[in-house]
């Protein structure tokens, strides 16, 4: 079963994330240090913590002892657990999902108005059914009514979550992978949308 873990980037103290930064790897350390602000430096950080502590819960280990790696698709995995994960940041928030049964992805989103054209490259025609209640985009400049912005970000971030737990990131395939055809989880944080999927989850 899918465990769903939240935190912001508040919630670890200057210390925590020294400590974090000097555990993760020399090659997560480069890409967090790549990162031109600040809060996107700690949230690269607290995401690394918060997968090194809920593996260090479930299995008893030192959370500097677990190591880390990326797959040639750039999945992390942690070759000596079971378990499954995926992470996902923005803003001030990290989310975090596990799970020991299936591969699993997760994404996190600001909600913020979008030009209609960002929907062509992850939604199929039923999606745009849920959003718009008709097969196409509006023909407006900005996508801007709340409703609307909502369950468009209910299908992006699920495209994305599905793309991690398949490995491949947004393709044709997660493209034409219907909305409400997948059990998903979907949660909203203020202002951001937050979807985890697991897979097998198919309605």
């Amino acid at each position: 079963m899918m465990e769903l873990l939240t935190l912001r980037t508040e919630d670890l103290t200057e210390e925590e994330y020294a400590a974090a930064f000097a555990d993760m790897s020399p090659a997560r350390q480069e890409k967090c240090r790549a990162y031109r602000r600040e809060a996107d430096r700690k949230c690269c950080i607290a995401a690394d913590c918060a997968v090194r502590r809920a593996l260090s819960s479930r299995y008893g280990v030192n959370p500097a002892d677990i190591e880390i790696l990326l797959t040639d698709a750039g999945k992390p995995y942690a070759p000596a657990f079971p378990t499954r994960f995926s992470y996902a940041h923005s803003g001030e928030w990290i989310a975090l999902a596990l799970s020991d049964r299936g591969e699993v992805g997760v994404d996190v989103e600001l909600i913020r108005p979008v030009m209609p054209r960002i929907t062509r490259y992850f939604c199929c025609e039923d999606d745009l059914r849920y959003v718009f209640g008709e097969p196409a985009a509006p023909d407006v400049e900005l996508l801007t009514e709340p409703d609307v912005l909502s369950r468009l970000f209910e299908i992006w971030t699920f495209k994305e979550a599905l793309g991690k737990a398949w490995g491949t990131g947004l393709t044709r395939e997660t493209k034409y992978a219907e909305f409400r055809a997948y059990e998903k989880h979907l949660e909203r944080l203020g202002d951001y949308m937050l979807c985890a999927y697991e897979e097998g989850g198919t309605l």
